[in-house]
């Protein structure tokens, strides 16, 4: 088994092909992500409400202030919170550029 840092792909293709497939140095190395699009999605069982399922991503979104708090991740727990949340509207736009009102204030 061989391990490696992804962006050394190329230096182990090249070593393959120097003892095995000789012909092959000559072309250019193949660079694809076959899992570019592969998404997975975790949910989460809760032993409340029922047993629900619910998205952890989302969970962990909504959760993130009383987590921090409570694992005493920060000093500062609602302002931290709040930029992750500044950060997420931010980064959901394709320019990533957002324009705050006093709405979106409150909200996070």
């Amino acid at each position: 088994m061989i391990v490696l840092h992804y962006k050394q792909a190329n230096k182990l293709q090249k070593l393959l092909a120097k003892h095995h497939c000789p012909e092959l140095l000559e072309e250019p190395l193949i660079q694809v992500n076959v899992a570019k699009e592969k998404r997975l999605t975790v949910y989460l069982r809760l032993q409340k409400r029922g047993g629900a399922v619910v998205n952890l991503d989302k969970w962990l979104h909504e959760k993130s202030a009383v987590l921090e708090w409570s694992l005493k991740l920060k000093k500062h727990v609602s302002c931290h919170a709040k930029t992750r949340h500044m950060e997420d509207d931010l980064f959901a736009c394709s320019d990533q550029t957002i324009k705050i009102s006093s709405m979106d204030i409150k909200r996070w």
